[in-house]
């Protein structure tokens, strides 16, 4: 998605397609560089973009896949938005099985990711701390899956991150502390979470003080990105992305990690709620997307800083 920047305007101005296609509309951000020292070296800042619809089921994003050269962006409502290079911007909801457990209008859905196989989709929602498992070609197979390592997340502070590592495992790290000194439940799964049969391996994980985690991603040599966000009242929201060693799953295990990016009292600064790595020569593209609440006061922000190897 290299011409992400033209190709997206583009995309988000083509006539809608019926049935599926979104009117909407996209503005490149006019927004001062990210300082220097909140990027670790080897990072910078590919670009920035303000995505708004018509569609009145655009916003409160939560979720964000790269897939085949294509973003999904996946609502709390449970819609999911697809962003594809020179096409229209496709809309559509979740399978039913997704959001039977809180009806239509309030999905919870807060993360989303490919199966380990690549194949499947994963979403976790979060009220119910459920995983709901399906194969983009057979939507109407979609299958909700209780995890009973999940059971006992208090409903609005449940499974906020989620990552797979192709050919190996899946992740899902708890929004809410449950520790005097702020550490969430990580959750490894030896395959995929949608399998009763998969291992589980309980894990720790330390954000950023006074942050949260909001969503998490793998690099294609195993290490992982979390995204932490702090949206404290009468406080600008501030992002924090930390990177960690190449996984190893270890019972109890606090995974280690540094800062990788500060965006915090920066003109770029929202409420980013959604992560997703895409693999590109000589590195990788991070992608960040942003949650309004359904407020549409600043629009929805897509962000994208480029890594190198």
């Amino acid at each position: 998605m290299n011409r992400l920047a033209p190709l997206l305007l583009l995309a988000l101005a083509v006539p809608a397609v019926a049935g599926e296609g979104v009117d909407g509309d996209a503005g490149v951000l006019a927004a001062d560089p990210v300082q220097a020292e909140e990027l670790a070296p080897g990072v910078r800042l590919g670009g920035s973009w303000r995505l708004s619809s018509k569609d009145k089921g655009f916003g409160g994003v939560s979720a964000l896949m790269a897939r085949g050269g294509a973003l999904t962006l996946l609502t709390d409502a449970g819609r999911l938005f697809d962003l594809e290079d020179g096409q229209p911007v496709r809309s559509r909801a979740l399978p039913a099985a997704c959001a039977r457990p809180l009806g239509k209008k309030k999905a919870d859905a807060e993360a989303m990711t490919l199966a380990p196989d690549g194949q499947g989709i994963r979403v976790s929602l979060e009220r119910v701390n459920m995983v709901c498992a399906w194969n983009p070609d057979r939507p109407e197979a979609a299958v909700l899956n209780s995890v009973s390592a999940m059971a006992a997340w208090k409903r609005n502070r449940g499974a906020e991150a989620m990552a797979s590592l192709p050919g190996k495992g899946t992740l899902i790290i708890g929004e809410g502390a449950d520790s005097k000194d702020g550490q969430r439940p990580l959750l490894w799964y030896d395959g995929d979470p949608a399998d009763p049969a998969a291992a589980m391996t309980p894990m720790r994980y330390q954000p950023p003080a006074g942050f949260k985690p909001g969503d998490a991603a793998f690099l294609p040599d195993g290490r992982l990105i979390v995204l932490n966000r702090q949206t404290k009242f009468g406080k600008h929201a501030a992002s924090i992305l930390t990177i960690h060693p190449a996984f190893a799953a270890e019972a109890g295990a606090l995974v280690p990690g540094t800062v990788l990016a500060r965006i915090v009292q920066s003109p770029l600064s929202a409420n980013y709620e959604g992560l997703a790595v895409e693999p590109r020569a000589g590195g990788a593209t991070i992608w960040l997307v942003s949650d309004d609440n359904f407020r549409g006061k600043e629009g929805t922000r897509l962000l994208r800083l480029d890594m190198a190897e």
